[in-house]
């Protein structure tokens, strides 16, 4: 939209440091900088300590990585509207014969990216080796083999197909979201309330108790306790 268009266009790398959070300027406007201190991302205008113009409160290594809706625009301190509109995204030809490096992608992507439908051709950082990250091979491109996708923890490529629910769940659960666990049900004594009888009606209770003892002796002028003594029974 129009408050955040100044912050369009290309952001170009200003490093060459793999590990680290990576530093950009902005193409158009080279005193926009866009920096990580490890908690946050931020656009400031001028290096080190300028006038903050975005922040996102986020541990991604990359801009690209930092979390859908995290942003925050100001001007002069005071936040522009649809500041949450705002995304970092890397764009390239995205081929098997051009493929990212996962230092464009940011080394966390598959960590922290939900492709959905998209795939997305990347070199691995551990051998160099050229992968696409779809679980299935066929479609567009000519995958011919399943795909893969890059752990930076691990510094290796592991199988699309189980990179979610295998390799995160079993060796880093730390980052896998939790679902809430289910409330335990309580058993229903079905019927039982209803046919029970008031503690308010003691003739009532012991009727019911000499039934339950008794079940043998013979035809009573008492009411029928049938329902009372088979839920008791069941129980």
């Amino acid at each position: 939209g129009a408050p955040l268009s100044f912050l369009d266009g290309e952001w170009v790398r200003q490093d060459s440091d793999v590990k680290s959070s990576p530093r950009f300027a902005h193409s158009d406007d080279p005193k926009l900088h866009l920096t990580s201190d490890g908690a946050a991302w931020r656009v400031t205008r001028g290096a080190g300590s300028g006038e903050v113009i975005a922040e996102a409160a986020s541990t991604a290594l990359h801009p690209g990585t930092v979390e859908v809706g995290s942003w925050k625009v100001f001007d002069r301190g005071k936040e522009l509207p649809k500041s949450a509109e705002l995304e970092m995204l890397c764009d390239g030809p995205n081929t098997e014969e051009q493929p990212f490096l996962m230092e464009e992608l940011g080394r966390d992507f598959f960590l922290r990216v939900h492709l959905t439908r998209k795939v997305v051709w990347f070199v691995c950082p551990a051998t160099g080796d050229i992968y696409h990250s779809a679980a299935k091979p066929g479609g567009e491109g000519g995958r011919s083999k399943p795909g893969k996708r890059y752990c930076h923890l691990c510094n290796k490529c592991f199988s699309a197909n189980n990179f979610q629910s295998q390799h995160l769940v079993n060796l880093h659960p730390e980052l896998v979201a939790k679902k809430p666990p289910k409330e335990k049900k309580e058993k229903k004594l079905a019927g039982l309330e209803k046919n029970m009888p008031s503690p308010a009606d003691p003739e009532r209770v012991k009727t019911l108790i000499h039934a339950l003892l008794c079940p043998s002796d013979g035809p009573s002028d008492r009411p029928d306790y049938t329902a009372e003594v088979a839920a008791l029974q069941g129980l």
